[in-house]
């Protein structure tokens, strides 16, 4: 068996060698943002959404992660990005309330030791919020867990418990609890998987990747 430090790891992402990609739910996050909006993405990665939305909205966006490769490969593409931490207050101290339309962290939600002071910060500074997460309840993740007892590996992507990044995982109803204890209102919420159509009647069960669109309860 290989040592944990030879094996396929995600928790240090690295993004030399890797160019602009598209994933499913990209274009879910299109539909809800306007045309010119200033957005926020937050654990921006290489900047590949960024770059999806400028191209086809027209946003004014900038982003937060923290691979020093990943910033590298916005700054290279002309896209804005700083390196920090997206779940401490100290890295917002700087933006105004209100000062985006929308903040987006995209499948990172689940990443980071912190969500709920990211939650607060994204609320604080945007008027909407974009959040997505890897559905730990679906069906096959439920299936292993039962038949082997192990830590699933289907919504992990083919990691291990302990080389995944994935440090909060969590499903539907984990999510409407979340949002609720963050007074968070959800407006509107799609969920991405195969069969398609089953993902949209038994999301819960179905899901993949589940795609909200949030405001501040007022």
């Amino acid at each position: 068996m290989k040592s944990p430090s030879t094996c396929k790891d995600n928790r240090q992402y690295r993004y030399e060698a890797t160019g602009f990609y598209i994933r499913p739910e990209y274009s879910v996050i299109e539909r809800w943002i306007p045309e010119g909006s200033h957005i926020i993405d937050l654990g921006c990665g290489n900047g590949s959404l960024m770059q999806y939305l400028i191209t086809r909205k027209m946003v004014v966006a900038e982003g937060i992660e923290r691979a020093a490769s990943g910033v590298a490969f916005c700054g290279q593409n002309g896209l804005k990005a700083r390196r920090a931490e997206i779940d401490v207050h100290e890295t917002y101290a700087n933006y105004a309330r209100d000062v985006f339309d929308f903040a987006i962290c995209n499948v990172t939600l689940h990443m980071v030791m912190y969500p709920e002071i990211l939650v607060e910060q994204m609320a604080r500074i945007a008027r909407y919020l974009v959040l997505s997460f890897p559905n730990f309840g679906h069906v096959l993740n439920r299936f292993e867990m039962l038949v082997t007892g192990r830590m699933p590996r289907p919504q992990l992507f083919g990691y291990h418990w302990f080389n995944t990044g994935q440090i909060h995982q969590l499903g539907l109803r984990d999510f409407a609890d979340f949002s609720h204890r963050c007074s968070l209102e959800i407006v509107h919420q799609q969920h991405v998987g195969r069969p398609q159509p089953l993902a949209r009647v038994a999301p819960s069960l179905f899901s993949r990747t589940s795609v909200y669109l949030c405001r501040k309860r007022s």
